[in-house]
């Protein structure tokens, strides 16, 4: 890995703040490599091995990585791409991890839309964020 520290103080800001505090090494050294890149590296070494435990149920690294790529597959057939916003209006479920790793993917940046918004702030977060898909539950829909 040969990983290399951005210090541009325009693109981390907080750098700054660290230099003021006396807080030094405070910063550590970050690849360049999406939520997917890392799935798909444990994918390779460990596949099997669990990715989510939710209510009794297992799901593997590979498990995971297979939905999010259904779910990616499905999203660009949507017409989704790089730099696209997706709404995650979800609890905390199995799909709205799928649902980070499949935007992880293809690129696009996600907007967690809380389940507890009334509907007039879901349409508010929604055209605020530019967000193009919303992932949703039916149960959530009014």
């Amino acid at each position: 890995m040969n990983a290399t520290v951005n210090t541009n103080p325009q693109q981390r800001p907080w750098l700054k703040v660290y230099e003021e505090l006396g807080i030094s090494g405070a910063a550590p050294v970050v690849e360049e490599r999406s939520l997917a890149d890392y799935i798909e590296q444990h994918v390779r070494e460990h596949g099997r091995s669990a990715a989510l435990e939710y209510l009794g149920i297992t799901v593997s690294y590979a498990e995971l990585d297979a939905l999010a790529n259904r779910l990616a597959n499905g999203l660009k057939g949507l017409g989704i791409v790089k730099g696209d916003v997706i709404g995650i209006h979800l609890p905390n479920t199995p799909q709205y991890i799928i649902t980070l790793v499949a935007a992880a993917k293809l690129g696009a940046a996600v907007s967690g839309v809380s389940p507890l918004l009334t509907p007039a702030e879901v349409t508010h977060q929604v055209n605020d964020a530019g967000i193009k898909v919303l992932i949703s539950l039916d149960q959530l829909y009014n």
